[in-house]
């Protein structure tokens, strides 16, 4: 639990100092973009692994359910990981996606 709390205060801090720099020493939108990126990586991880995997975990008695809920937690935090951040610093998507179709396809 220790270690959780930990990534987690690290992410506030990353997001905290990136909001400094953009409002007092380097005004960019990369800036802006990596405030929001941390702040929404932060809110995410505090939501599904620090509140909602230590109550699922405190109430699964069995291993084998409990390590297959575990991983299943990890898998959907990665994906929305992923999903926020192609969403914050991806202006087109569409042009992403005719790319990996170009070379899924070729």
């Amino acid at each position: 639990m220790l270690k959780k709390i930990i990534t987690f205060l690290i992410l506030i801090i990353v997001s905290v100092l990136a909001w400094f720099l953009d409002k007092k020493i380097y005004p960019n939108i990369d800036m802006v973009k990596i405030f929001y990126t941390f702040l929404a990586l932060s809110i995410i991880y505090l939501v599904l692994e620090l509140i909602l995997g230590t109550i699922m975990l405190r109430k699964i008695k069995d291993s084998k359910t409990k390590y297959s809920s575990r991983k299943m937690l990890s898998v959907i935090l990665w994906i929305l990981f992923i999903l926020v951040i192609f969403a914050i610093w991806i202006k087109d998507p569409q042009s992403l996606i005719v790319a990996y179709g170009i070379i899924g396809a070729g």
